[in-house]
């Protein structure tokens, strides 16, 4: 598949009047939209064969895969976006996990920021068993 554009639309920074008298930058708020640049591309609908309950679950409406999600305007969703350079906040990551869930045989969570140190948990929400198999590039499963 070939790659998808993905242009920045716009990025503007609200800043506190804390930053005005010289205050800590501590509530910022950054506001944005991330849009594709030309048409969504065109999946084929998943194959499910090999779980039948999803088959089943899937007759009357196909299960696409979601590797491009648009809204209005051609924008986009599930985008992270990484500010390279700011405030050095070591807080503690936080305590609740980040939790990549499946429902109706496909993942609900298709991005996930996370924090360094902070947990993972992939679960399944379907009412049976199915093939759920992470694999890991960097640690062993």
């Amino acid at each position: 598949m070939r790659r998808t554009k993905v242009a920045v639309a716009f990025f503007v920074f609200v800043i506190t009047a804390s930053l005005l008298f010289g205050g800590p930058l501590n509530d910022a708020t950054i506001h944005g939209k991330v849009t594709l640049a030309g048409a969504s591309p065109r999946f084929k609908p998943l194959d499910l064969s090999k779980e039948p309950e999803c088959v089943h679950m899937h007759a009357s409406n196909l299960l696409y895969p979601e590797n491009v999600v648009t809204g209005p305007d051609n924008s986009l969703r599930n985008v992270v976006v990484h500010i390279s350079a700011g405030d050095n906040d070591n807080a503690a990551a936080s305590l609740a996990p980040a939790v990549f869930d499946q429902h109706g045989c496909h993942y609900t969570t298709h991005v996930l920021a996370l924090r360094t140190g902070q947990e993972v948990r992939i679960s399944n929400s379907d009412p049976f068993s199915h093939n759920i198999h992470p694999l890991a590039k960097i640690n062993r499963e």
